[in-house]
């Protein structure tokens, strides 16, 4: 019998996808897994564990979760838990009121008119309480899965394959791979503009109008990302910086899609969070009524740092709604958002009050993981900026830091004859010869001729602390071989 061709290969994968296989920061993790299977085989390494310093799953890394959440959930899970006496009263009467919300009473239902009703005037009403008031439709919420996925879902409604140049989208370097990687995904155009490292990575306007120039040559420019607080950057954007957003994006008709994922994790002195939603508004008409608005929120990325439950929601502003609710209607047949993630939602947007027997111990829980990463974060930017050749930037906000190393010229001819990255080559280095694993620059962009590495504040402090000295001393030792 004659040999059938294969469908599924190597050759036949959708060149988009083909696309992402090169990410360097992907092969450093499987990397790092093979390490862990080989250590817990037996075999001989300079280190006994991989120590992932790159990830920034809190609760990953050891942080507690938030207690008022887990109890709310357990009783949505199993409602018998609210006759035992042993769950807060508050608790209690949130887990029966969002059982009467969801379809069937079950957490287990798909819960579409939970998702479309309760969930979204929950939301509306957080987003009014945080942006100091200013009203918010329920129409304008939309709860969702990832906010990755759902991002990618709004940028491939923007593709249009039959034009004769493709849609442009404009992101930050650096910038989290997964903007990029939708991007790809869609079939549209990168157009990077860069952050000021030298400025504390401050977004400068003049730069983003720079890349918005230079890309109309080879494609369409429709929209604009911004992500605040920066990731992997940390860096938190100002109230006159954000204006200056708004006017480009306005003046250039792009839409502006707001990153928004970290606005809880804002620590830096001084630092405040602003949404983009709030700056827009009250600016009054006619830009509060012309420009279109998309931000995005998670609960991976907020206090609770939910990264399983892998819900969210984005909010939208003079854009219409049976667009969107088109595309969502369609998707929720296919991949409706996990009930879990949907109840977590509703319980988080409108947490405990003061006059609530939870509100102590979930007000202390949240400023414990504030305080903990301000910590972290002093303790990376001194330890770092101690050591010469590396510098790093105060971080103000998020969950990582973004050292900026100087690398010998025969570091980076070594590199080069390997046909990679001199950030990733340092990376692969000291994950073989230390165990300590962190992001490359290169993974996130970068402006050309620097080099950065990615490291998370996730770990706990003493884990962090040791990490931090031992990828100085690698360092050290490094430029030492290769000078």
């Amino acid at each position: 019998m004659a040999s059938l061709d294969r469908v599924c290969t190597l050759r036949s994968v959708n060149p988009s996808i083909w696309a992402l296989r090169g990410h360097s920061l992907g092969v450093l993790l499987d990397r790092a897994r093979d390490i862990r299977r080989k250590l817990a085989q037996g075999v001989e390494k300079p280190f006994q564990v991989v120590t992932d310093c790159q990830a920034g799953d809190l609760q990953a890394a050891g942080s507690p979760s938030c207690t008022f959440l887990r109890q709310v959930l357990a009783a949505c899970t199993y409602p018998e838990l609210l006759g035992t006496g042993e769950l807060p009263t508050d608790v209690c009467q949130r887990a029966r009121c969002i059982l009467q919300e969801l379809d069937g009473s079950s957490i287990g239902s798909y819960n579409l008119t939970f998702l479309e009703g309760p969930l979204s005037r929950s939301v509306a009403g957080f987003l009014e309480r945080r942006d100091g008031g200013l009203p918010c439709s329920p129409l304008d919420v939309m709860p969702c899965g990832p906010t990755c996925k759902a991002i990618a879902d709004i940028l491939n409604m923007l593709m249009d394959g039959e034009a004769l140049l493709k849609t442009g989208v404009l992101l930050p370097a650096p910038g989290p791979p997964v903007l990029a990687e939708a991007v790809a995904l869609v079939g549209g155009v990168e157009l990077r503009y860069q952050l000021d490292e030298e400025r504390s990575w401050a977004l400068d306007v003049d730069e983003v109008e720079r890349a918005l120039k230079e890309g109309r040559a080879r494609c369409r420019p429709k929209v604009l990302c911004v992500v605040n607080p920066g990731n992997p950057t940390g860096q938190v954007l100002s109230r006159e910086t954000m204006e200056g957003v708004i006017l480009l994006a306005a003046r250039e008709r792009l839409l502006l899609l707001a990153d928004e994922a970290y606005q809880d994790l804002v620590f830096g002195p001084g630092c405040r969070f602003l949404s983009f939603r709030r700056v827009l508004l009250e600016l009054g008409p006619p830009l509060a009524h012309s420009l279109q608005l998309i931000s995005f929120a998670s609960l991976s990325s907020g206090l609770a740092a939910e990264c399983g439950l892998r819900a969210g929601f984005f909010d939208i502003v003079n854009v219409d709604r049976t667009l969107l609710s088109g595309l969502y209607n369609q998707l929720t047949g296919m991949s409706v958002p996990p009930s879990l993630g949907l109840v977590a939602q509703r319980a988080l947007s409108d947490p405990p009050g003061p006059q609530d027997p939870s509100y102590l111990r979930f007000a202390q829980e949240k400023q414990a993981v504030l305080r903990a990463l301000a910590e972290k974060a002093r303790l990376t930017e001194g330890v770092f900026n101690q050591a010469p050749g590396i510098r790093c930037n105060p971080v103000q906000g998020a969950v990582y830091s973004f050292p900026r190393i100087s690398l010998p010229a025969r570091a980076l001819e070594r590199a080069q004859a390997l046909g990679l990255d001199p950030d990733f080559f340092f990376c692969q280095c000291l994950l073989e010869e230390t165990g300590i694993l962190v992001g490359p620059g290169c993974s996130f962009g970068q402006a050309p001729g620097t080099y950065h590495l990615r490291l998370s504040l996730a770990p706990p402090l003493k884990t962090l602390s040791r990490a931090l000295r031992a990828v100085t001393l690698f360092y050290s030792s490094f430029v030492e071989e290769n000078s």
